[in-house]
């Protein structure tokens, strides 16, 4: 069972991504990128860190589910093995970061094999301002021009790509600091069961049965 996690930059997806694994055991999917690490980020774990060449031989043998490029020639890919292994897993549950397109792809694979209660679709979203101070904070001391340009460019490209992401998503989390990590992962996960359950508040939530509408958005749990 998958779940996708897709939202604008700094809205905080892969710190609910770690939040899921280590409350929930959600095996994250790990993408790929040609950018270089930062501090406090390792191989294997953050992303797999590839040369450019290598990134490029990956493409031509159609091993991405998708890639985006951002400045600088910084390039990022999921592969479409670990994707479909997910979906097809009945036992356990893994998690991945994706962009609209890719979160539409991947969709599109699930309905064709008719897994579409292995795949839980989570739109996370946060304040412009909110997003910018974290990208921002996560550079840390090492700021720089480049840095400043990527997410000047994220930003512009966020706006059209996340237009009415919400209607293509199961759930939205919303992610401005009114929440802890851990209850939005509770609220992701329990979310994430109803759908693959099919249960009554679910069906009802999807307009799939007759009932009160409920309100997409984080639960509130205690810990």
């Amino acid at each position: 069972m998958l779940i996708i996690l897709t939202g604008e930059s700094g809205s905080g997806k892969s710190s609910i991504q770690t939040a899921l694994q280590n409350q929930s055991n959600v095996k994250p999917i790990v993408t790929y990128t040609t950018r270089q690490k930062r501090d406090g980020e390792f191989d294997g774990v953050d992303y797999h860190f590839v040369s450019l060449d290598e990134f490029g031989r990956m493409c031509d043998e159609n091993k991405f589910a998708e890639i985006a490029e951002y400045s600088n020639n910084r390039w990022y890919g999921s592969l479409m093995l670990d994707i479909t292994h997910a979906i097809e897993d009945e036992e356990h549950w893994y998690s991945i970061v994706l962009t609209p397109p890719g979160l539409r792809k991947v969709w599109a694979i699930s309905e064709f094999g008719l897994m579409n209660t292995n795949v839980f679709r989570v739109h996370v979203d946060a304040r412009l301002d909110v997003r910018v101070k974290r990208y921002v904070e996560r550079c840390g001391d090492k700021f720089s021009f480049a840095d400043f340009a990527e997410i000047y460019e994220r930003v512009q490209r966020d706006f059209g790509m996340f237009l009415n992401i919400d209607d293509e998503c199961d759930f939205t989390l919303f992610n401005n600091g009114d929440f802890t990590l851990s209850q939005m992962a509770k609220s992701v996960m329990k979310s994430a069961q109803d759908h693959k359950d099919g249960s009554l508040s679910y069906m009802i939530a999807r307009g799939k049965i007759k009932g009160k509408s409920v309100k997409k958005g984080p639960n509130r749990y205690k810990d």
